[in-house]
């Protein structure tokens, strides 16, 4: 049987690999550099503001801002894989923003952190670098 100091030292040795883990992940989550806040603060002068109306009232009023509407698989910062369906409304060299529709939110999203091809509403698929030389 362990005796009470080892238990306790044990449980200590626990909390402080528990609190390592906590201040990495924290340090792991990144925030937004000044060229993404900078196109975001240019998205948010043509954003409307997200309301309670319904998903489609939100598609109607979307469709007369977006520069094109788009599929494809994104990975993020820390290596997930999700699959997206955006109405993009605004980009530069580096970032697209726009309405994401899994996310129900608006978001900007890196063109290097696309995985694969793009395909548009149109049905017509595209390299990340051709689409950004025909919008940028």
């Amino acid at each position: 049987m362990p005796s009470a100091e080892w238990l306790a030292a044990g449980l200590a040795i626990a909390i402080a690999l528990l609190a390592l883990i906590l201040m990495a992940l924290r340090t792991s989550i990144r925030k937004p550099s000044k060229r993404q806040r900078e196109l975001l603060s240019r998205f948010s002068e043509k954003a409307l503001p997200l309301t309670s109306a319904p998903l489609y009232t939100l598609d109607k009023t979307d469709d007369n801002e977006r520069l094109f509407k788009a599929a494809f698989t994104y990975i993020d910062a820390r290596g997930y894989r999700t699959d997206r369906v955006v109405s993009v409304v605004i980009c530069d060299e580096e970032f697209f923003a726009g309405y994401c529709h899994l996310r129900g939110d608006y978001r900007t999203f890196a063109w290097d952190c696309i995985d694969g091809e793009i395909m548009l509403d149109s049905g017509y698929l595209f390299s990340a670098e051709a689409l950004k030389a025909q919008y940028v």
